[in-house]
């Protein structure tokens, strides 16, 4: 009898334990008395409209080919003040803090470029003997100031879809002021270029 008893008792035992296991899981992790751990996602890209918005306004991407085969992707940000304005803004929920983000890029024109090729030898942007990265603007024609490749991808990869384990990522600086894309500077200047020029191709892209 003791012994039915005794298992009976086990039974009942896990069979809460059980229940409350379970219950647990439906609640979010309930702890303590009646509190609860509340779980917000925070938003995708594609989610965020007002980011999304201000990054496709200043982006620019293409993939060169040759005979059917990728040579390299390239896909440029320019660090405009609208684009930082909503960079920081998503920053800021992301982090909670007011970080700073692009010192090196203050006051000036630059650029968050992504480079993916199949060939390693292809994604050394700072490379001089392999790339030659230069912006024009009107009659003027001017070479980076800075081309430093970027670390820490988990950092970069919520603000550039083109991030990924494969892909290059750097900063690109121009020593000019930075300006919005609709300023009269640039629309007197029809625009700006930036050229991405390799052995393969030479890339032209507009803002």
């Amino acid at each position: 009898m003791k012994n039915r008893q005794t298992k009976y008792l086990l039974k009942l035992k896990t069979y809460v334990w059980a229940l409350c296991a379970l219950h647990i899981l439906a609640s979010g992790c309930t702890t303590g008395s009646g509190a609860k751990t509340k779980v917000e996602m925070l938003p995708t890209i594609e989610q965020d409209s007002a980011y999304e918005g201000a990054w496709r306004k200043a982006s620019r991407s293409t993939t060169v080919m040759r005979d059917f085969e990728t040579k390299y992707s390239i896909d440029a940000t320019y660090l405009s003040p609208d684009f930082r304005t909503a960079f920081a803004r998503r920053a800021e929920r992301f982090t909670k803090n007011k970080m700073q983000f692009f010192e090196d890029a203050s006051g000036k024109s630059a650029f968050f470029v992504s480079l993916f090729s199949p060939d390693a030898r292809v994604d050394d942007l700072a490379d001089q003997d392999h790339w030659t990265i230069q912006m024009v603007a009107g009659d003027k024609t001017m070479r980076p100031a800075l081309v430093r490749r970027l670390a820490d991808k988990d950092r970069w990869k919520s603000y550039f879809p083109s991030v990924n384990r494969w892909s290059a990522e750097y900063m690109v600086v121009f020593d000019t002021p930075s300006r919005t894309t609709d300023s009269p500077e640039l629309a007197a200047a029809n625009q700006f270029q930036i050229q991405f020029t390799n052995p393969d191709a030479d890339v032209t892209m507009t803002w």
